[in-house]
């Protein structure tokens, strides 16, 4: 078909419209870029498959279809020897969930889809790597008890940081220093837990300087004792950084040896996305199957086109091999291009599947 044909009538344009009902990124582009096919056979299976996804959104409406193209991001990312960070370990644990509730849901349909229900056959046993993700996650980060090193490690830093926000509040409290300070309580400078000293006094207070007061008058001083903790507790941060990467690293390898199965999983996901984006769109605008024919028969019976909203006058059209032609003449406005449009937007349209 000429591509003059295509533009005059607007067959882009309703693809757009149907794609608006895909849920997932790629879904929309696979929608976009269809065309027409001759192949019979062929459409009246992608028929077959669209009148069993309307009986399933008659049910149940919600499909638990899940995003695609990240995932496809991180698959790369993890070739590229590097880690997944925890947020995109998150989302891969959300697709495999999706993917477990895909299959719960299609199966459920076997009564009323017996052809489409025996795709989600194809989606692998994945469960193993979606505990293990549920295992070491929590709230969006590397769970505590992921590892029993990382346990220890976060237990010891919260001793030490305990531990020296008790000597910080101490040293602030000790009557000995007390007329060498502004405040009597500690505050936070640049990571450390600092006492606000009088800047007439700043050696007579055993630490080191974090910072000064735009005034001068002011200095934050990091006690000894509060300052070598901290030391520790940052060293304690750096033993729990490698833990924790050494994690990533572990489960995003996990990921990449089921990669053929997550590409099996997704691409079953694109064609239910797809399918049910059809079936949606069909549904909306009160669409029916058509009956094909290899014999150049066209027999519309009170058709309308399918991007015209509200009160539209139906029209009803037969061409055959006897009947080839068809002459109409009217007003300007009368509808004769509105005809001419919708008969050939739906018969792009059917074979388009």
């Amino acid at each position: 078909m000429n591509q003059n044909t295509i533009e005059k009538l607007e067959y882009k344009r309703i693809l757009e419209e149907v794609s608006q009902f895909a849920l997932t990124t790629k879904g929309k582009q696979k929608i976009i870029e269809s065309h027409p096919i001759q192949n019979k056979k062929q459409l009246e299976r992608m028929q077959e498959e669209i009148k069993e996804a309307i009986g399933v959104l008659k049910i149940s409406a919600s499909v638990p279809i899940h995003s695609l193209d990240d995932v496809d991001i991180y698959l790369e990312q993890g070739h590229k020897g590097l880690a997944l960070r925890a947020e995109q370990l998150v989302n891969i644990q959300t697709f495999l969930d999706h993917c477990r509730k895909l299959k719960r849901f299609m199966r459920d349909k076997e009564h009323i889809a017996p052809t489409i229900s025996t795709y989600v056959w194809s989606i692998e046993d994945l469960q193993g790597i979606e505990d293990e993700l549920a295992r070491c996650l929590k709230y969006g980060q590397i769970d505590d008890y992921a590892t029993p090193e990382l346990a220890k490690v976060r237990r010891l830093i919260s001793q030490r940081e305990r531990e020296a926000k008790e000597k910080a509040e101490a040293a602030a409290k000790s009557k000995r220093i007390a007329d060498y300070l502004q405040e009597k309580h500690f505050v936070e400078k640049n990571g450390s837990y600092v006492l606000q000293v009088k800047a007439a006094y700043k050696n007579k207070i055993d630490g080191h300087v974090v910072d000064v007061s735009s005034s001068g008058a002011t200095v934050f001083i990091a006690p000894k004792v509060v300052a070598e903790i901290q030391g520790e507790v940052e060293l304690l941060r750096m033993t729990e950084e490698n833990e924790v990467q050494q994690i990533l690293y572990t489960l995003t390898g996990m990921i990449l040896e089921k990669e053929q199965e997550i590409k099996i999983a997704m691409d079953t996901m694109l064609h239910y996305d797809v399918l049910f984006a059809k079936a949606k769109h069909g549904l909306s605008i009160d669409g029916v199957l058509p009956i094909l024919n290899e014999t150049y028969d066209i027999h519309l019976k009170n058709a309308r086109h399918p991007m015209l909203k509200g009160n539209v006058v139906p029209l009803s059209v037969h061409l055959d091999r006897l009947a080839r032609a068809l002459v109409i003449t009217g007003p300007n406005t009368g509808g004769k291009t509105v005809t001419l449009k919708t008969v050939g937007l739906l018969c792009m349209m059917a074979q388009t599947g």
